[in-house]
């Protein structure tokens, strides 16, 4: 088969003139950051997930950092799947905490509930971070009700995950980032996720205390509210009444706002996320039936009914093994016809700085490792796109048997 024309992305915002419309409206406004459309972007997720608050912020990372610090210092120990991108746990790495990495599913890339709860009976955990990979939701009721008996808080990654939902023993289903099973909950609007600010993520939580410290903390740690106010000699005027420039930073944070601008995008891309939800899981249902003749050689890594998953990426696992040529060789004959793809992740724990955090055995996260990769999965894609990927795929095989 020829190449495609154009390159045909692992992943791709989708933009189209109503986003462009609602950026151009804010361009043309008063305010471009720290204005009205961020309240309005923070209203709508919350909303969508069923939380009580939302906190946007500058980036998926931006909003680890903010979950972490405002726990506080007193949580030091934290435990994280090393199947994740490194930023779930480079937030911590920088704030001083201890690390120990998880053993995931090698099925599917998810955490390991068996051996989580392995770690926890014999260590000595304060914080929880699970990942929701591909948009496919962990196990996050039977984490949360471990942690909550352990006295440990849940932090859940959901940068995959916008639009995922999960379902509970009692047979309900709740969103991801509704706070019900967690005490904090993370996304990424990063270009390549379901919905794009251009960069900027959000923490979702129903404690009103971590948005309070979520909402300083992203702002230099710059407190205004009079009933928080500690230096009172400074604050006040003659009259007894605050001065309206006050403000002081009773702890550290960060610039790490979301202007109106991206926000503006988000809300646009919020009324779309639906139908790029259904868009994707039809993709990856096309993908699945083709490539059920390859079944010898390629599977798919998740479920393509799962009608519960917003598919972020559609994730297939190659038996390299049993093939005459390895990984590599097969991303790049696929590159020479266009298609690009990508391995997601290198377990953190590879790389030589995080090798410094001592964990137990994760062997079934380098099987899993071993195996997987991302095709092209976005909701600019079409039938014909699947047909010419998957044919492609049949030709590079066919050299490598």
């Amino acid at each position: 088969m020829e190449k495609k024309k154009k390159l045909l992305f692992y992943s791709h915002q989708s933009i189209d003139k109503q986003d462009i419309d609602s950026v151009v409206k804010v361009l043309k406004g008063d305010w471009l950051t720290t204005g009205p459309i961020v309240d309005q972007f923070e209203k709508k997720i919350s909303e969508y997930t069923g939380s009580r608050f939302a906190v946007c912020c500058s980036s998926g990372t931006a909003g680890l950092i903010l979950s972490y610090m405002a726990l506080g210092k007193n949580c030091k120990n934290y435990l994280i799947p090393s199947m994740t991108f490194v930023s779930t746990v480079s937030s911590a790495s920088l704030l001083g905490k201890n690390i120990d990495f998880v053993d995931c599913n090698s099925n599917n890339g998810l955490i390991d509930f068996i051996r989580l709860e392995n770690i926890v009976k014999k260590k000595k955990i304060d914080v929880i971070v699970p990942v929701h990979m591909n948009g496919k939701s962990v196990e996050l009721e039977k984490i949360y009700k471990l942690a909550k008996e352990n006295g440990i808080f849940v932090v859940d990654d959901a940068s995959h995950a916008i639009g995922s939902s999960y379902k509970t023993s009692d047979n309900k289903n709740y969103k991801v980032g509704s706070g019900m099973h967690s005490d904090m909950t993370v996304f990424s609007f990063h270009p390549v996720k379901n919905i794009t600010t251009g960069e900027g993520g959000a923490i979702t939580t129903n404690d009103h205390n971590l948005y309070q410290k979520l909402i300083n903390l992203r702002n230099h740690g710059i407190e205004r509210k009079k009933e928080n106010i500690k230096n009172i000699e400074r604050a006040y005027n003659n009259h007894g009444e605050i001065n309206s420039w006050y403000y002081e930073v009773q702890d550290i944070g960060y610039n790490f706002r979301l202007s109106d601008i991206n926000c503006a995008l988000g809300l646009s891309q919020f009324k779309k996320l639906d139908n790029f939800k259904k868009n994707r899981s039809s993709i990856v249902k096309k993908y699945c039936s083709l490539l059920k003749c390859l079944d010898d050689y390629i599977t798919p890594v998740n479920n393509p009914e799962d009608e519960n998953t917003a598919w972020h990426l559609f994730v297939v696992k190659i038996k390299f093994n049993i093939l005459k040529k390895d990984k590599d060789y097969f991303i790049k004959e696929l590159k020479k016809k266009n298609i690009q793809t990508q391995v997601h992740y290198i377990p953190v724990h590879f790389h030589p700085f995080f090798s410094k955090y001592k964990s137990e055995n994760l062997k079934a996260t380098e099987a899993y490792y071993d195996e997987i990769l991302s095709l092209p999965l976005h909701p600019q894609m079409n039938n014909k796109d699947v047909e010419f990927v998957v044919e492609s795929i049949k030709e590079v095989l066919k050299n490598m048997l």
